[in-house]
């Protein structure tokens, strides 16, 4: 199944405005979406109509109550979800909501359960997409132990983008960037080291550039 992974904003409703992200550098992430989630454009860009997926949605739970979103995250979850279902339903999609709360506090503990809960919603055979634009600035890495986790010991499950979504709060301009080169890369820096690559930017830059 393909599974999108995103972060909630921490951000009030009313201080954040809807826009389109512009892709940078894919054409799979091309997009005319007004939306205030980068993920939203992955989605509709990586879905065929009438195919079944699920959300993952990362959120923060009030700081004295883990249970209960925190009430930002609660306005913009709705609005997400509003979002959500105004492309799914047009183009027949099945979807699932799933949301994975954590604490405030950027602890080990909080960061753990994280990395548990996120790996536990990742099934054998899953295609997954993350979006890292949003939450505090721990997150992507949480993100991407989970994903490492996963892509080595799941059978078949694989990262096909990874997104973020950048904001010029002068000019409003909205950019989305495909990362997903950064985590395979990481991969690919545990190999030159044990090979001891004499240059190993010049070798990465080679490698992308398909000359090797």
């Amino acid at each position: 199944m393909k599974k999108f992974i995103t972060t909630i904003s921490r951000r009030r409703l009313d201080r954040t405005e809807a826009g389109v992200y512009r892709s940078e550098n894919s054409k799979k992430l091309e997009n005319v979406i007004y939306t205030r989630n980068p993920i939203i454009p992955v989605i509709d860009n990586y879905t065929e109509d009438g195919e079944e997926i699920e959300i993952l949605a990362i959120a923060s739970s009030q700081k004295y109550n883990d249970e209960e979103l925190y009430i930002n995250c609660r306005d913009q979850l709705k609005e997400f979800e509003e979002e959500l279902s105004n492309i799914c339903n047009r183009r027949y999609i099945k979807y699932n909501v799933k949301v994975l709360l954590t604490p405030f506090g950027e602890t080990l503990d909080n960061h753990l359960d994280l990395f548990g809960d996120i790996i536990s919603a990742v099934s054998d055979n899953d295609t997954l997409f993350v979006d890292i634009t949003s939450g505090p600035k721990p997150m992507p890495i949480v993100q991407m132990i989970a994903l490492n986790y996963c892509t080595k010991n799941k059978k078949n499950v694989m990262v096909e983008c990874i997104s973020y979504g950048e904001i010029d709060h002068e000019t409003k301009d909205r950019r989305l960037f495909d990362v997903t080169s950064l985590f395979y890369l990481d991969k690919v820096s545990d190999a030159l080291a044990y090979s001891k690559v004499s240059d190993p930017e010049a070798f990465i830059r080679t490698l992308i550039a398909g000359e090797v």
